[in-house]
């Protein structure tokens, strides 16, 4: 480690800038309270505006062995940090594969991947940290004008983790910082390139988009019975249009479809409306050729009264695929009788 004086920074002063004084000794602790600050405001700064994504086309994971995988190069800013992947990192020999480094930097060591008996998910994602260097990694750090190591470094870590029977990374330590970037649905046997899912999120212009729906809820059957329908209604001007179950009808079920673009991830998907009594609904992704159905997400309530509900799309739902599913939400009140309306269907994607 450094020969420091001491650690002046602390964050909470709100401090922006160090000023040195005419006429007196430049001192470590000014000097690496500077860089502190400076730091501190990018990271900030890039927290509010891109706090976790990633550049397009880099940190592409793909098989590298029966049981290994590798990262392409890339970029991205994680919770406010950027980092810069220059060359592929393959899991099996990176740095912290190697059990005594990782003791000796204070970091669990990336262990080998195991292969599962059955089905399994396991989430990839990048561990970024900063670790202090000096001359006894780095020896261009002694200068050779006077033989001494005039100052340390600070670097970036970059470890490629994965969680095993995890769809998503476990809660960084205090230094650390995840990102997830792809999710592994194995099956027992070696790893194969389409059990590897895309799971990075990527920054705007081309970031998350909301698409927003009228609530066309169409009649639907249940065991072959035709099932109590909600009403379109217009109502007077200023015009909206509204699913309603009426009040004197106990319940209602209906159905609508979303569309979204090909390739689009989603990431949560939204419901508004108010509510007589029991409230459920449901995001499906459907085959087109009706041969199955895949529950994303759903939600049951109770709470009479206005309602605002958005459920997360699981992380590992493949990207849309409309040569191959469509999507729909399937919405049933019921028990109490009064007015229930739906109001809207949004879903929120990045492309």
């Amino acid at each position: 480690m450094g020969n420091f004086s001491r650690n002046t920074f602390d964050q909470t002063k709100n401090y922006v800038a160090v000023r040195l004084e005419q006429g007196v000794p430049l001192v470590d602790a000014d000097w690496n309270e500077l860089e502190d600050v400076t730091r501190f405001e990018i990271y900030e700064a890039l927290r509010c505006a891109a706090p976790s994504v990633v550049g397009r086309g880099g940190l592409d994971v793909a098989v590298a062995g029966p049981n290994d995988i590798v990262v392409s190069p890339g970029r991205a800013v994680v919770d406010g940090r950027p980092i810069r992947l220059w060359g592929a990192l393959q899991y099996s020999t990176q740095r912290y594969a190697n059990a005594a480094t990782a003791a000796a930097d204070g970091v669990p060591q990336a262990t080998p991947l195991t292969q599962p008996a059955g089905p399994r998910n396991d989430s990839v994602y990048l561990d970024s940290f900063e670790r202090e260097v000096t001359s006894a990694d780095d020896p261009n750090l002694i200068n050779g004008a006077i033989g001494l190591e005039t100052s340390t470094r600070l670097k970036r870590e970059i470890v490629l983790r994965v969680a095993q029977g995890s769809a998503s990374p476990p809660f960084p330590p205090p230094g650390h910082v995840h990102l997830a970037i792809a999710l592994i649905s194995r099956n027992a046997g070696p790893i194969t390139p389409p059990q590897i899912q895309d799971v990075k999120p990527y920054p705007l212009p081309l970031g998350a988009r909301d698409a927003a729906f009228a609530p066309f809820l169409l009649p639907v059957s249940s065991n072959g019975s035709a099932q109590p329908t909600f009403s379109i209604d217009t109502g007077a001007f200023p015009y909206r249009v509204i699913a309603r179950k009426p009040s004197a009808q106990l319940s209602a079920m209906g159905d609508m479809q979303i569309h979204v673009p090909d390739g689009a991830r989603l990431t949560q998907i939204r419901i508004r409306g108010t509510s007589a009594g029991a409230f459920s609904w449901q995001f499906f992704r459907s085959l087109n050729d009706g041969s199955a159905t895949t529950a994303i997400t759903n939600e049951f309530f109770a709470t009479p009264g206005p309602f605002d509900r958005i459920l997360p799309i699981p992380v590992g739902e493949p990207l849309v695929d409309s040569s191959l599913n469509y999507y729909h939400v399937t919405v049933f009140t019921s028990t109490t009788p009064g007015v229930s309306d739906v109001y809207g269907v949004s879903v929120r994607f990045v492309p």
